[in-house]
This record gives C-alpha cells, structure tokens and sequence, in this order.
C-alpha cells in the first residue's frame, strides 16, 4: 500500500506540474521539465525548439511573484509549452551557478531564451506583465530562425551608418534581442527621418522606448522629442511622466559628465536645456542639478553659496499653503535640502539656516518623522543636545509604521549621548 500511494502522489505532482519552494507549491501551466543542461539542450535539438529558461534564487520573492502572477497563466502555459523546452534553473545549486556565469544573470528572475545548441538569443531580468513575457518569447522564435541576424544588421549598419533601412533593421534586431541600439544611429534616424517615417515605423519605437532609452541631451533624437512630443505620445503610446523621465534622465547623463569632466560649461548646457523644458515635463529645478554638481566636484563653497542663497529666498520665511498635498511636497523639499546641511555643512551661519528651514517645514507637515530626524541632526550639530534628543524622540513618535525606522532614531540618540559624529556619510 506504502508504494502505491507513493506511486499516486507522484502522479499527481507530474500532472499538475508544481514548483515547490520553500514549502509552497504553486501549480504552473508552462511545463518545465526536470532536466538537467544538457539533457535539455538533446530535447530541444530532437523537438527543434528553442529552449526557455527562468532563473531564480529559493529566496527571491519577486521570484514567487512571476510565477503566481504569470508561470500559472493558461495561455502563457500553452503558448510556451508549444514554443519551448522550459528550465527552470536555481542559481545557487551546482549547475545553476554555471548557467549563471555562463550568461552572465546579473539578478533575480532572469528569464534566458537560447537555441538548441545553447546560443543565447535574448534575456530579461525582472518580473514581466503577461503580454510582455509573451513579446520576448515571440521574439526569440524569430531570432532562431535568424540567430546572426543582429550581427549582420550592426555589420550592415556600420558599413553604411547614412542608409535609414540599415539603421531599422539594427533597431528590429536589437528589440528582438535585447542589444542596446547605438545612440548615435537613433540620433541619424531622427535627424533625417519625416513624421510620416515615425509613424510607419511606430511598432519599432514603442518596442525601443519601453528599453528606457537614455539618449544625449541636446542631441537630435532629443531635440525630436521635445518638438514632436504629441506625436511621441501618440505612436509610442508613452503619456506625460513618461516623457518628463525620459528628458529628465537625458539630462542627468548630461550632467554625470560634466561632473567627470569637470566641465562647468557643460553644466550651463544642463542648466539652459532645462529651463527650456515645458513646464509639464520638468522634473527638477536648476538649483538641483546645480548642487548636484558642486557636491559631487567638491566645491563645497559654491555649493553652500548656491544652497543658501536659494534656501533664504524661498524658505527662510514662514511659508502659507493651504493645500495639505502640496504643503508636504515642498516640506519634502525643504527635508532634503536641511539633510545636506546636516550632512555637510560645518559654518554656524550655514546650520542657523539650516535650523529655520526646518522649523518651516514642520510648520508646512508636523506629522512626518524623518524631519524631525533631520532637524534633529542639525541642532546636534549646532551644540545644542537637549534639543536634538527631544526632537529625535519625536521621530520616534511618529515613526510608528516602522519598528525598523524607530530603531534607527532610538540609535542616533544613543550616539548622541555619547558625543559621536551622527553626520558621517558613512554611518548612513
């Protein structure tokens, strides 16, 4: 009897095709089949199917999320049982560390697509929606018909970088295959391409766009977003915060090398594009990138003569909003400008500021924990210990949603006691 109820029960985990982890089992609809690497690869070579595999650590929550969310999806079963040999593969087990190595997973889920004869043709990394898993599924079948074709079309881009069919056909094959799309190809696109191009070629950018893209600010496909954004939104289907990111981002590559460079006439550049921004696709103001920049260049007097000037103007006075969302936005505000005070400021005048943009903004929103953390900080700082202590324990009052959160502020306040620097970068 003992073997036959063994017998039934391993039946019916083969018919239901569960993943066991952790002791949950989750019944899926893609059938992975438990074989090793190259057993697989001997299966895929004998179906003529491509073969798919997910990666995963035993640990990985968003690991368990796809598989929940879209492994047990009847057409996502279907259409990849038909498609593939599926794998899935634990990275932290003997050859699942080879398989990680080998296609260098970079984090948790990774989902590979490769041929038969174990050629990559595309991964992911994260956790996908449904139809999105299944894009990048139909487009590994297509790459295995044409494997060599991302590398003929780079070839055939390079040999001629003016022709526009080249430059499409680089950009299909680099959507097929996750390849990033040089950015200088897309600025030779959008240079010489017509609105009528944009719109025939439409799947093809939506397809690029949803890889966010970071292009050079200033540059042609920049400057083809910023004067066509309706058409943009219209044939990449991308709204408004799309588009506020995507300069947002161009303008923070922009920025990362000026401050390699030292380069403050590239910061200018920043500085003027930005402001040219419309109103509704303006992420930061001027002086944010502007500390930015002389924060991370070490030019600490600028930096403070930048802050200060601005703090003065716009929240050394009592500030009077009505609005309870808005009043805690520039309280937000405010917070991050006190904590860089806190962090780096060492002149009694600059913390004095520091401390009356602080009272403003708890004045704005008295009921959010971390700043009172920061002014706390601050007065610290300025000598004043009874003070810090008391306004560290109203972290800790408001604090109540995070046991974690009230224990970092119980801390400080031991430190404090205990006359150590709390505003040492790297305690934080």
């Amino acid at each position: 009897m003992r073997s036959a109820t063994i017998l039934i029960t391993i039946l019916f985990l083969l018919f239901h095709k569960c993943h066991f982890a952790e002791g949950e089992s989750i019944p899926l609809a893609i059938d992975f089949k438990p074989l090793g690497f190259e057993a697989a690869k001997a299966l895929a070579k004998q179906s003529g199917k491509p073969i798919f595999m997910d990666v995963y650590a035993v640990w990985c929550i968003p690991c368990k999320q796809f598989e929940k969310t879209v492994f047990t999806d009847k057409e996502v079963g279907e259409k990849f049982n038909s498609w593939f040999i599926n794998l899935k593969v634990d990275a932290e087990k003997e050859e699942g560390k080879q398989i990680f190595s080998l296609y260098k997973v970079g984090g948790y889920p990774t989902g590979i697509f490769i041929t038969a004869d174990g050629s990559l043709l595309s991964k992911f990394e994260g956790v996908l929606p449904k139809n999105l898993f299944i894009e990048y599924a139909e487009n590994a079948l297509q790459l295995n018909t044409n494997p060599n074709g991302y590398a003929t079309a780079l070839s055939t881009y390079l040999a001629n970088k003016t022709d526009l069919n080249n430059i499409r056909s680089l950009l299909h094959f680099c959507n097929l295959s996750g390849n990033t799309m040089p950015l200088e190809a897309m600025d030779r696109y959008f240079a010489t391409c017509s609105n009528h191009t944009v719109e025939t070629d439409s799947t093809l950018l939506r397809k690029w766009l949803r890889t966010g893209p970071i292009v050079l600010s200033g540059k042609e496909t920049y400057s083809y977003f910023l004067k066509q954004h309706e058409l943009i939104r219209k044939i990449a289907s991308v709204d408004t915060t799309y588009l506020s990111g995507f300069f947002y981002s161009s303008l923070q590559s922009t920025l990362q090398a000026a401050i390699s460079s030292k380069d403050e006439t590239l910061l200018q550049k920043v500085l003027q594009l930005n402001s040219e921004l419309p109103r509704q696709f303006r992420q930061a103001e001027n002086i944010e990138f502007e500390l930015n920049y002389y924060l991370e260049t070490k030019e600490l007097q600028s930096y403070f003569q930048k802050m200060n000037g601005y703090c003065r103007a716009n929240y050394s006075k009592k500030i009077s909003v009505k609005n309870k969302d808005e009043a805690s936005k520039i309280a937000a505000r405010i917070n991050n400008f006190g904590w860089n005070y806190f962090m780096y400021a060492d002149k009694k005048e600059d913390l004095m500021l520091a401390a009356t943009i602080m009272e403003n903004c708890i004045t704005l929103d008295n009921s959010f924990a971390a700043w009172y953390d920061t002014y706390a900080g601050i007065m610290y700082k300025m000598g004043d210990l009874t003070k810090a202590i008391e306004l560290e324990n109203k972290a800790v009052l408001f604090a109540t949603k995070s046991a974690y959160e009230q224990q970092i502020y119980r801390t400080k306040i031991e430190r404090m006691k205990r006359g150590e620097k709390t505003w040492i970068p790297e305690a934080y």
